[in-house]
């Protein structure tokens, strides 16, 4: 959703699944690519494809979502299935709320499912997964293959979450207080 031309590519997707009937099965990430293609841009010449501010950039990722899951609930077959694929608080939760103001229902657990990088937003993974057993699907990814390979892929994706990071501090506030509750028990 980095790129300014991401819900008209998405509208052309749905368009194009519900012509043809397929299943349209879209992961929506917000992209850690903008330093490169802003060089590209300048490189080859043309307007910088990506959003100017962050900001833009999460707007349009949860525009994206609103639009997906619109889309889920006035499609029948063909069907739509979103991943929130975000360590975003605000983007998750404003998923789960759409999702059921649409009155969408996860009884499959695979209309909408949710993705993040291991060791990333563990305390926002952990209750979607639960809920009385009826919480949503949820993805944690480790990536692995050569160093060359994963380490510029992991520093892409620091720089994409460095808010993320920033956060550790609350983390582990969380599990202090875990911990303390827990020692009470005892």
């Amino acid at each position: 959703c980095y790129l300014k031309n991401s819900l008209e590519r998405l509208n052309v997707d749905v368009s194009k699944s519900k012509r043809l009937s397929f299943h349209l099965g879209s992961k929506l990430v917000r992209g850690a690519y903008m330093p490169r293609e802003r060089a590209r841009a300048i490189a080859k010449g043309y307007a910088s494809p990506i959003h100017d501010t962050l900001q833009e950039t999460h707007d349009c990722y949860n525009n994206a979502m609103e639009y997906l899951l619109r889309q889920m609930k006035s499609t029948k077959s063909p069907s739509i299935k979103v991943m929130c694929a975000s360590h975003n608080r605000e983007s998750i939760e404003l998923s789960i709320k759409l999702f059921h103001e649409l009155g969408l229902s996860n009884d499959s657990c695979d209309g909408l499912s949710f993705a993040q990088l291991y060791g990333m937003a563990d305390d926002l993974t952990i209750p979607l997964g639960e809920n009385g057993g009826k919480g949503y699907n949820v993805y944690k990814y480790l990536p692995y293959g050569q160093i060359k390979e994963v380490v510029p892929y992991l520093l892409r994706r620091a720089q994409e979450n460095a808010d993320v990071l920033g956060k550790s501090k609350y983390e582990m506030e969380l599990l202090f207080d875990e911990l303390k509750d827990r020692c009470k028990i005892l």
